[in-house]
C-alpha cells in the first residue's frame, strides 16, 4: 500500500546467462504512470524508487515490470517506447524482435488518499 506523493522500493532480480553478450535493462510503471528505469545495483538485481504520482489513481493498481537485452549501453529510445505500449496491453503480447523478456511481472499495489476524511 501507499499513498499519494510516496514512493515505493521496487527490487528484483532478473536471471541472466552468465555467456550473455549484451547489456539487461530492466523498465517499471505504476498504472498509468511514466516508465522508469531501474538502476543496476549487482549482477542481475535492479531497483529503484518509484514515486505515486497524481497520474496514478486512488484503489487497486498494477505494478508493471519488463526487461529487456540490448547490444549498447544505452537505453533505446524507440525500443523503449515500443516496450511501453505493451505494458499498458492486457494481456501482454511477447514480440521477439524487442528482445525482452517472454513474461512481463505484473505486482499489485493499493493506492490511498493522502488526506482521508
Amino acid at each position: 500500500m501507499a499513498l499519494y506523493s510516496d514512493s515505493v522500493a521496487v527490487k528484483v532480480q532478473v536471471g541472466i546467462p552468465p555467456a550473455q553478450d549484451g547489456f539487461v535493462f530492466v523498465l517499471a510503471r505504476i498504472g498509468k504512470g511514466p516508465v522508469m528505469p531501474l538502476a543496476t545495483t549487482g549482477v542481475g538485481i535492479f531497483q529503484a524508487d518509484l514515486k505515486v504520482g497524481k497520474e496514478v489513481t486512488r484503489g487497486p493498481q498494477t505494478v508493471c515490470l519488463i526487461a529487456y537485452l540490448t547490444d549498447k549501453n544505452d537505453r533505446d529510445k524507440q525500443r523503449v517506447a515500443e516496450l511501453e505500449k505493451s505494458m499498458s496491453e492486457k494481456p501482454y503480447e511477447y514480440n521477439p524482435t524487442l528482445h525482452a523478456g517472454k513474461n512481463r511481472a505484473d505486482l499489485k499495489l493499493t493506492v490511498l488518499e493522502a488526506n482521508p476524511r
